[in-house]
């Protein structure tokens, strides 16, 4: 036995080994005689709780141990680890005046779950709590070892049956049920006990007549309900057989409405924030039953739906609202129509001013062909009141370009033909100006064809080498013997080039560009056969694919090839001899 300040346990344990597992057990009363109270007022609460799962021994078991090096699993007996988290059985009794007296407690269902093995016996602890039972005296027990009168030693009193015979016999039916609302959530029912034959083993408890849950005590706290509702209750009784009585009388009451508000509070922004563009305001609500939705409000005024989910958050353009000081607040109601308004935060919106105006229109717009394909266009500068971005160019009212200059290049254009020109200018915000006075310029005309083909050239042989001849000659022009001329076709044979011959001439390669009219240009041809006669001729073309005549062929004779005569010369010198070989 281990005392505590206000409470007393005590370990109790017997042996049930001589019950058939499938006995029925009709009644089992724990008595525990009380051989003095220490007062003569007040009243006890006097409960027993079942031991879970520890083995104790007797002899052994103390406020830590439950038996020797096996600790509790919280040292003076864990609720919900060592011993049950609710109470087997509760009796409070009350003594005028204090005396010995048995304390006795039904533990029917308990016995009845460790007889047919639905839990195994460990045996119970009894707790005493005075304060809970209105400040009465604390008891003293007699224990097994009591020995002057073994009769008053701790006993259990049991009353069970064999089944034989089917037990069809229902309980009576529970009378007086009363329901009592204690919250607005909360519905507590009592009843008083019904008999059976062999014995009650539970109640069943319905709701607008659907059954909600059983219990074995006469009472049941019905939570999770809604505020301010009316529901109906019944209650029915059952025996271990699953003999069930009749439902009881009706009884309806209603849950307490629900008169707290919620809370709520904006989180975001934060007081005296400066905000511009968009941003997320944002607030934090809770309620005892529910919150149903937060709206938000702009200085009075809602500011987008009313949000009905967590967490609770709109997105707000705060373009839409003129620069300066604002009010926000968030609005928070309850199922039951309970409303609370958040403290206010201020804020300052401050964004940038929209650019609106658009620049002055361009002056001064000229426009100039240059060639057959090209016009010039320049113009005075615009001015904008923030900065002019660029400028819009148009060709008979289609925009053609964008140029952050004042003049452009209009090119790709046809020969011959008459322009007409604006401009606008824009700036960054997108404003443009109107456009400005239109200008007209035509293309030039296209030259006349060039018919005119390069001179005649006089092409000479400047000199031969065994395996190569020079040629040189004056350029001629593009037209006859003017400007400059596009390519050179330069050729060679065995016999002399004529026009007739030219086809079967041989064309050469690396040709040097044609110069300007009158320049000497030569040209070496390589890969000749030495002791031979070569004729050479050549053409001269221009853009315009006029070809000349074929130019004069002369006649150019490669020398044979000098044999090699070695010289050799030896000179004694101090490192040795040096040999020269010249040829």
């Amino acid at each position: 036995m281990v005392l505590l300040p206000s409470w007393l346990y005590i370990l109790t344990r017997f042996d049930l080994s001589a019950i058939p597992a499938d006995a029925v057990v009709n009644s089992a009363t724990l008595s525990m005689y009380a051989s003095s109270w220490g007062s003569n007022s007040g009243s006890n609460k006097n409960t027993i709780y079942r031991v879970l799962d520890k083995s104790w021994i007797e002899s052994q078991a103390n406020w830590n141990i439950y038996s020797a090096g096996n600790n509790w699993t919280t040292a003076g007996l864990g609720y919900g680890t060592d011993i049950a988290s609710s109470p087997t059985a509760t009796i409070v009794t009350g003594y005028a005046p204090a005396g010995p007296m048995w304390v006795d407690l039904n533990v029917a269902t308990l016995v009845q779950n460790w007889v047919n093995g639905t839990y195994p016996n460990y045996g119970v602890t009894y707790s005493n709590n005075s304060g809970s039972g209105g400040g009465g005296p604390t008891p003293q027990f007699y224990s097994s070892e009591y020995t002057t009168d073994i009769t008053l030693r701790p006993k259990l009193v049991i009353n069970y049956t064999v089944p034989g015979e089917p037990d069809t016999e229902a309980p009576s039916i529970p009378a007086n049920l009363s329901a009592t609302p204690v919250s607005i959530s909360q519905i507590n029912l009592t009843w008083n006990i019904s008999i059976d034959n062999v014995g009650v083993t539970g109640y069943r408890i319905y709701r607008d007549g659907n059954q909600i849950a059983t219990t074995t005590a006469a009472s049941y706290s019905d939570n999770g309900l809604t505020p301010n509702t009316n529901y109906s209750y019944t209650v029915s009784a059952y025996d271990a057989v699953g003999n069930e009585s009749g439902q009881s009388g009706t009884v309806n009451t209603t849950t307490l409405p629900d008169t707290q508000a919620p809370s709520v509070s904006l989180t975001a922004p934060s007081q005296d924030a400066t905000v511009l563009s968009t941003i997320s305001v944002n607030a934090s609500a809770s309620d005892d039953v529910g919150v149903v939705g937060v709206q938000f409000k702009l200085d009075g005024v809602n500011l987008d739906a009313e949000d009905l989910a967590t967490p609770y958050s709109i997105t707000w353009d705060t373009t839409t609202a003129t620069n300066g000081t604002h009010m926000l607040t968030a609005f928070a109601r309850d199922v039951a129509g309970n409303t609370t308004t958040s403290a206010t935060v201020n804020v300052t919106v401050n964004n940038p001013v929209p650019d609106t105006q658009a620049p002055s229109v361009p002056s001064g717009l000229s426009v100039a062909a240059v060639s057959e394909t090209q016009i010039n266009l320049s113009w005075n500068a615009s001015t904008d009141n923030v900065g002019v971005t660029g400028y819009n160019v148009y060709q008979g009212g289609n925009q053609i370009a964008t140029t952050a200059l004042t003049l452009y290049s209009n090119i790709g254009l046809i020969a011959s033909t008459t322009y007409s020109y604006t401009v606008s200018a824009f700036d960054l915000a997108g404003n443009s100006s109107s456009q400005s006075q239109s200008a007209e310029a035509t293309t030039f005309a296209p030259p006349p064809p060039d018919t005119t083909a390069p001179g005649y050239t006089n092409l000479s042989v400047a000199s031969c080498e065994t395996s190569s001849c020079t040629l040189s000659w004056n350029a001629s022009g593009d037209d006859g013997y003017i400007g400059t001329a596009t390519s050179y076709d330069v050729r060679y044979s065995t016999s002399f080039i004529n026009e007739s011959s030219w086809g079967s001439a041989i064309p050469l390669t690396g040709e040097p560009a044609p110069q300007i009219a009158g320049t000497l240009q030569t040209f070496v041809v390589n890969n000749l056969t030495a002791s031979s006669t070569y004729y050479f001729a050549l053409k001269t073309s221009d853009e315009a694919g006029n070809t000349s005549i074929i130019s004069s062929s002369p006649q150019g004779i490669t020398p044979a090839a000098t044999s090699g005569n070695f010289v050799t010369t030896f000179q004694n010198g101090l490192s040795g001899y040096t040999l020269l070989l010249g040829w």
